[in-house]
């Protein structure tokens, strides 16, 4: 637990600096200078219990697959349970499935989607099956633009007279020498006939087809979990902090044994979560493999105050390393949502500035002394709310600074 006190609210205040810092629009030194901690700490040792199983269930199902030559019986004939076949569960606790073929189940017969050929003949997928695909130069309008005249009609001949073209004689299309003026040509795929052969997907082309009945056992991992604490702390915070000690033991889930040296709340997890274990044993279905352990996670409790706004936190873990702060005060979500706004209205005050600079520009109406002022101020309130914008969201201000400067660019040059 805590040995120093003075050391622990420091890194404890520094901890929560950081956090509040990234959900809030206040600065590090912000918070620093108006942070302050509660020196009261409250402490616990918060526990996890989690009972890990893995169950086995099997049941007969009929299966269908290429006939390749491989069936290897794995199971009797003359089965009298499922059970009576032993099966090879996977390490630790992963899914998986395992199939055990029945001794005499198997049956051959040719692939009817083929009829035995193993092969099939359907349309072609590259035309459709029409034997002919749109030419890809002229996209089927069998003409194409003249790319001497570049459509004209016209091109530039002695003395850079204008004179009919004399490949397209002045329509600006000729005939597309791809297709010859067709629009199509003929599918290279199928070579004009509009069939293809493939390989049937039922059989994998072997033209048989084995139907066979098997022990299906299916292994299934499951986890449950119960926090022990005091403050009802949520599971993903005690699953992710430091444990200070960890207790781990192979557990028949069927007894009712318990760790003696936990207190009595712990021992009446665990006896919760066996329970829990032992009922997902019903019909076909075992328990194969079953894990217990229990996580005692170090807890601190800190009260804090920031302009006014009371809230807690509390540091979880062997160092205290991990912060859980539920929810910053509402009066922090308000700054928030306000910061948001605040670069919204300099993104449109920025824009407006711009609009205005730009149109002085393009209309040359800055003759006037008037005009020039306004000129001045548009700019000032352009390049102002940009640079602040900058500051608050550097990504969106380098953005706004970026596009408005380039249209700038092209006003100016425009003029010219």
């Amino acid at each position: 637990m805590i040995k120093d006190k003075g050391q622990f609210l420091a890194k404890a205040k520094a901890l929560l600096v950081q956090n509040i810092q990234n959900r809030t629009i206040f600065t590090r030194g912000d918070l620093s200078r108006f942070l302050s901690l509660d020196p009261k700490i409250q402490e616990s040792l918060d526990h996890l219990v989690t009972l890990q199983t893995l169950t086995e269930q099997r049941y007969i199902d009929w299966f269908e697959e290429p006939d390749r030559g491989g069936f290897i019986p794995r199971a009797p004939a003359n089965l009298n349970s499922v059970w009576d076949i032993a099966s090879t569960p996977p390490a630790g606790f992963t899914p998986d499935r395992q199939i055990y073929p029945i001794a005499g189940s198997q049956q051959v017969f040719a692939c009817p989607v083929c009829s035995g050929s193993g092969r099939l003949t359907v349309a072609c997928y590259s035309c459709g099956g029409s034997g002919r695909r749109v030419c890809s130069r002229c996209s089927g309008a069998g003409i194409e633009i003249c790319r001497d005249c570049n459509g004209s009609g016209a091109r530039t001949g002695f003395n850079n007279r204008l004179e009919s073209c004399t490949w397209c004689k002045g329509s600006g299309r000729k005939i597309c020498y791809s297709c010859d003026g067709k629009g199509g040509e003929v599918c290279n795929t199928c070579n004009g006939t509009g069939r293809v052969i493939k390989t049937c997907s039922k059989c994998a082309g072997v033209g048989r087809l084995i139907r066979y009945q098997a022990v299906v056992c299916v292994f299934n991992p499951h986890e449950f979990n119960e926090v022990v604490s005091q403050w009802s702390l949520p599971l993903k915070e005690i699953k992710a902090a430091e444990a200070s000690n960890t207790w781990q033991t192979e557990l028949n889930p069927s007894s009712q044994s318990v760790f003696s040296q936990f207190n009595a709340q712990v021992q009446s997890a665990i006896n919760s979560l066996v329970s829990q274990a032992s009922g997902l044993e019903v019909g076909d279905t075992r328990l194969v493999r079953t894990q217990l352990t229990v996580k005692a996670v170090p807890v601190a409790n800190l009260s804090f105050r920031l302009h006014g706004v009371s809230g807690d936190a509390w540091f979880l873990g062997k160092n205290f390393q991990r912060v859980y702060l539920p929810k910053v005060p509402f009066t922090f979500e308000t700054w928030l949502k306000l910061k948001d706004w605040f670069s919204v209205g300099l993104t449109i005050l920025s824009l407006i500035g711009f609009s205005g600079f730009a149109l002085i520009v393009r209309q040359n109406l800055y003759e006037s002394a008037t005009m020039v002022w306004l000129l001045i101020f548009c700019c000032a309130v352009w390049v102002v709310s940009g640079l602040v914008l900058i500051v608050r969201r550097l990504i969106a201000g380098l953005a706004l600074f970026a596009v408005t400067i380039s249209i700038l660019v092209a006003l100016i040059t425009h003029q010219r």
